[in-house]
């Protein structure tokens, strides 16, 4: 096999990787799916590198308060969404519309 064909192999299962990643940190995946990624994430160092970018991130947002948005913005939005009285439909805060 040609290193280029090689490399889009290792490219389609990283991006498939990439894919999955929240779920493995979240412990959301069978542990069959888990220890093929370990596997992989042992032989790919861009992987790996991705893999703790991500839960550094997400300890980032886990520590960072969530912001309040001002009434008027809540309430704008909330009507553009359609969501209350005034916008393009009345459905209760919440509910999707079909």
């Amino acid at each position: 096999m040609s290193e280029a064909r090689a490399g889009h192999g290792a490219h389609a299962r990283c991006k498939a990787l990439f894919e999955r990643l929240s779920e493995y940190i979240d412990g959301e995946l069978d542990a069959s799916l888990c220890a093929e990624i370990g596997s992989h994430l042992d032989g790919c160092d861009p992987c790996k590198a991705f893999l703790e970018s991500l839960r550094r991130t997400v300890l980032i947002l886990e520590r960072t308060p969530a912001a309040r948005l001002p009434e008027d913005v809540r309430a704008e939005i909330l009507r553009a969404a359609g969501c209350i009285p005034g916008g393009r439909s009345a459905s209760p805060p919440g509910e999707v519309r079909k």
